[in-house]
């Protein structure tokens, strides 16, 4: 039995700033030093933080001497001012042992006595404990509060069992994991909310001067449309870290020539820690666990992300707020609602397949080279300003800010094969007209058959076809015409609705609706 917490078993609830961030291993590498002051400066936080005051279990009236006397015996070095003395620790082991022996060391005092030392109280006498373990709920993994690097519930357990010289096998098996869900659930920590919190701080926060000029500092781009795009989207990153599954629905879409560093930069930006890549081979419930604990998913050359499902299901991939993940060895489900947000790496420019409308799609165009060495020297100074903003109430997305990403979509469609054969074949309608301005009224079906395709293979061509005759202006209605109510074409111009289809034996015929 795996005693570590699950980091995607965690519901949406407040959550207090954390204290410290996961480490990661020295380095000489520029990046990971980043990186590295991005842990360094939510553990000084926490250094600082004054001591909370909740816990998750009662504090049995036997241990409260235990209390007093062990959590400091115990936790050595916290505070030079509450540190324990010899006499102390010794006192505070004996009250221990002796309320195990009282209970006749069964499974439930045990569990006692280790909440007695690692669970944290409130106020006992003169003193004041604070947790001493926290839980990292993107990870799972567990630290002592002053302690550095991570640890495990094993270790403690021993720790526990070397200091009272008593091993305690009842911290075992399913009792142990009953207790320890709602323990560990009651100590978890949001190490990014904790990492933004630390760039803040009490004082006010002057603006930052790079934030108007980031599109072209990092990705040489000089349009206003890409530095509003980059800039907002950077914006609901910190929302979704702040308000996990609130609503944000954009793709931040880097689009230029491979190897430009447009990965690089997301996982700069974010952290490795925090970063994480999907290609189109990936099982939807893998991809549920992967991006549980990640700040920033990035679609992989989206291309083939695109060839792997259809357009319509990855738009409503993309704005799901939560997922569903399955709990293993059990049949219940655990709600996890997404802290991440979405960007995309591609090369081509012809990759949006669907004329439904890309508002979802922000695309910085024409990245040739991402300034990397710039976004390592100035992560903090990005994310502070992002959060400052956040917090005065600007949010990243706008109507205006769509209407933007609309209208710059629309040059990255895919070509359809099928515009101009049909613009011939709408102009060779026009020209057996007799009469009057009419409006050409027509279904999809006889377009494809004077497109000279069998019926055989109209499926394969109905939504490519469809597709066309939206960009030509066509528009589609369901109606009644001539008795019989289908979905009929309706050209853009015409006074007179006339209506064009294609007998048995391939004569094209007209006629009036109003005839």
């Amino acid at each position: 039995m795996s005693l570590m917490p699950s980091p995607v078993a965690t519901e949406r609830r407040p959550r207090a700033m954390p204290d410290q961030q996961r480490g990661v291993p020295q380095t000489e590498n520029p990046s990971q030093e980043s990186d590295i002051h991005l842990k360094e400066a939510t553990m000084n936080q926490a250094a600082n933080t004054t001591p909370s005051t909740y816990y998750a279990t009662p504090v049995p009236s036997e241990l409260r001497l235990a209390h007093r006397l062990g959590f400091d015996a115990f936790h050595v070095g916290r505070d030079s001012e509450r540190s324990a003395d010899r006499m102390e620790k010794e006192k505070a082991k004996e009250d221990l042992l002796s309320y195990l022996k009282v209970n006749g060391y069964n499974p439930l005092a045990q569990w006692n006595c280790f909440n007695a030392i690692f669970g944290g109280v409130t106020q006992t006498g003169r003193y004041t404990f604070s947790k001493s373990v926290e839980v990292d709920e993107f990870s799972g993994e567990i630290h002592r509060i002053g302690y550095p690097g991570t640890t495990t519930i094993k270790n403690l357990i021993t720790l526990l069992e070397d200091e009272l010289q008593v091993p305690l096998q009842g911290l075992t098996g399913s009792f142990l994991e009953r207790r320890l869900e709602p323990w560990l659930e009651a100590r978890t920590f949001n190490p990014v909310q904790r990492y933004l919190g630390s760039l803040v701080g009490s004082e006010p926060v002057e603006p930052w001067g790079g934030w108007g000029t980031l599109a072209r500092d990092v990705f040489s781009l000089e349009d206003e449309t890409s530095q509003v795009l980059l800039t907002s989207w950077i914006l609901g990153a910190v929302q979704r870290a702040m308000d996990p599954g609130s609503h944000w629905r954009q793709v931040l879409i880097l689009q230029g020539e491979q190897e430009a560093g447009k990965g690089q930069f997301l996982q700069q930006l974010f952290g490795e820690s925090f970063y994480t890549s999907r290609d189109s081979e990936m099982s939807d419930e893998h991809v549920k666990r992967v991006i549980a604990d990640t700040w920033v998913v990035e679609l992989e050359e989206m291309e083939a992300v695109l060839n792997k499902r259809s357009d319509e299901n990855l738009k409503r991939w993309i704005a799901t707020p939560f997922d569903d993940l399955k709990i293993n060895h059990k049949e219940q489900t655990k709600r996890n609602y997404r802290r991440c947000v979405i960007a995309a790496s591609v090369n081509s420019t012809e990759f949006l397949r669907d004329d439904s409308g890309h508002s979802r799609y922000w695309i910085l165009p024409g990245i040739k080279a991402v300034n990397v060495d710039y976004v390592i020297a100035n992560r903090d100074n990005i994310w502070r300003e992002a959060y400052r903003r956040y917090q005065e109430g600007e949010r990243g997305w706008s109507k205006e800010k769509t209407k933007l990403s609309e209208a710059r979509a629309k040059d990255y469609e895919v070509s359809n094969p099928w515009l101009d054969p049909l613009q011939d074949v709408i102009d060779s309608l026009r020209d057996h007209r007799e009469r009057g301005d009419i409006q050409i009224v027509t279904r999809t079906s006889d377009l494809l058959t004077a497109l000279g395709l069998k019926t055989t293979e109209h499926r394969r061509h109905t939504k490519l076809v469809a597709s066309a005759l939206g960009t030509l202006g066509y528009e589609q209605k369901n109606t009644r015409v001539e008795g019989k109510r289908a979905r009929y074409w309706f050209s853009p111009d015409g006074d007179r609705p006339c209506r064009f289809y294609v007998k048995p034996d391939g004569e094209h015929k007209f006629s009036f609706i109003d005839d």
